[in-house]
């Protein structure tokens, strides 16, 4: 198989596995395993026993913790809502291999959404 060939195969694959994620029931905010869902107030708890932390820090870390969960929820409504109204859209076109553009877009949208959620984790 020719290399442009093997990357439009592995585009393809990629768009079914993010359009068969977007068919699941959705996680609490996110794609499934697709996409890491923020961190919660009760793992923040967690860690927070784990580290011993004095509560100036837990205040610290709350405080952050806020922060994180409004730019989370930002990359939520935008984006995320976006990668899955496209996905929606791709789907409802019935069964077909969609354009080498539309799968490459779409790529480039899951790869934004994961490097803003990394940046704020």
């Amino acid at each position: 198989m020719r290399r442009s060939n093997l990357a439009t195969l592995i585009l393809a694959v990629m768009v079914t596995v993010l359009t068969g994620a977007w068919a699941r029931p959705a996680a609490a905010q996110g794609m499934r395993e697709a996409i890491p869902d923020p961190i919660t107030s009760a793992e923040l708890a967690d860690y927070a026993e784990r580290l011993y932390l004095s509560e100036i820090q837990l205040g610290a870390a709350l405080e952050f913790h806020e922060r994180y969960k409004t730019q989370y929820a930002a990359i939520r409504d935008r984006d995320i809502e976006k990668l899955l109204d496209d996905l929606k859209a791709l789907r409802s076109l019935g069964p077909h291999v969609p354009s080498r553009d539309t799968v490459e877009d779409l790529k480039r949208q899951y790869e934004r959404i994961i490097n803003k959620i990394e940046t704020i984790d």
